[in-house]
């Protein structure tokens, strides 16, 4: 998959299904389509855990670590990604059952080897579930292709993301601009108000359900793939790339020693060519009289984490103070 220089979305639609030649690859593919397609009916019955190990162990003979390898191009391996940690989550975190913080072999063996192969964590990531779930229209809008729910909710949430997502390559490509500043705080502005907007047409108890497939693995034990339990935490949102991009950009500290951490640790969820763009990002010139302007940038980014997490209590921030270190620049320093 090729990236733009400026953008975290791929340069062309994902694959919106697998595409493979190899015979017994070409039935893994199409177990994977025909499982996604009926997630939501699967998990709304309460019945996914029988329908995804029954199918997935009729393929257990074939079932190798070395048959995600074959799948061909990386577009399809991401797209085999996304489907298997879909079905990971949904395994595990099913709404409306307990808990079950274990994946079965038949799932775990192939999501650990494209996790491997997409340079990722082998939990479901918002490079997958936003950035590679999508494919246009004949309007050239974007079109969600794989959700938990068959609910408008879950569609307008990503969509919403993708969208953002859109907007930040154009600001991205503005960083050497005058008016940078006040390019940035609109876009966090206007964020905040989709973002709200969207919250307050959604229904509670859709919101409830999303909520639990979004609050990621804790302590999960892996089958036939690790032999240890393995705690991958980050919510799927958290692992937005708006938030490094303004770390960086704003230059932005964190005094807490355990949210740096978090932080940093998110870099492990992100796609490896995400973090490079990332890394090279250099922290805006900030002069005297923008100020004003840097603050305000600071205020929403804050005010937009927090609305971002409208769906669980992952870390949250307080308002950060400004602290001026000279006459020439400013920086955020959350508290």
């Amino acid at each position: 998959m090729l990236w733009n220089t400026k953008s975290f979305l791929p340069s062309c639609e994902p694959s919106n299904s697998i595409h493979v030649s190899d015979f017994n690859v070409t039935q893994l593919a199409f177990t994977l389509e025909n499982l996604s397609f009926n997630l939501p009916h699967f998990l709304k019955e309460r019945r996914v855990k029988e329908e995804l190990v029954h199918e997935l162990r009729m393929l257990s003979n074939s079932y190798t670590h070395g048959i995600i390898d074959r799948i061909g191009t990386q577009n399809d391996i991401e797209r085999a990604f996304l489907l298997l940690s879909l079905f990971a989550c949904s395994y595990s975190f099913g709404y409306g059952e307990k808990p079950i913080f274990r994946v079965p072999k038949e799932i775990s063996i192939p999501l650990f080897r494209a996790a491997h192969l997409c340079g990722r964590h082998p939990v479901l990531t918002y490079t997958s579930y936003v950035l590679y779930n999508w494919k246009k229209t004949s309007g050239g809008e974007f079109q969600v292709i794989n959700t938990f729910t068959d609910g408008d909710l879950e569609k307008s949430l990503i969509t919403v993301f993708l969208g953002l997502e859109t907007k930040l390559a154009e600001l991205l490509s503005k960083t050497d601009s005058v008016d940078f500043l006040e390019q940035a705080n609109l876009f966090l502005t206007d964020a905040v108000r989709e973002l709200r907007y969207l919250r307050a047409i959604a229904d509670v108890d859709d919101l409830a359900v999303l909520a639990g497939y979004y609050c990621q693995f804790d302590n999960i034990f892996y089958e036939g793939a690790c032999d240890k339990h393995v705690p991958y935490t980050a919510e799927v949102f958290s692992q937005c790339t708006i938030f490094p991009v303004f770390y960086k950009l704003l230059g932005i500290d964190f005094k807490d020693a355990l949210l740096a951490k978090q932080v940093s640790d998110l870099s492990g969820y992100r796609h490896p060519e995400h973090n490079k763009l990332i890394g090279e990002l250099k922290k805006v010139a900030v002069q005297p009289k923008d100020t004003k302007i840097y603050n305000e940038c600071i205020k929403n980014l804050a005010v937009l984490h927090n609305e971002m997490f409208m769906l669980n209590d992952f870390t949250r921030w307080s308002i950060p103070r400004i602290v001026a270190l000279d006459n020439s620049q400013v920086r955020g320093t959350i508290l």
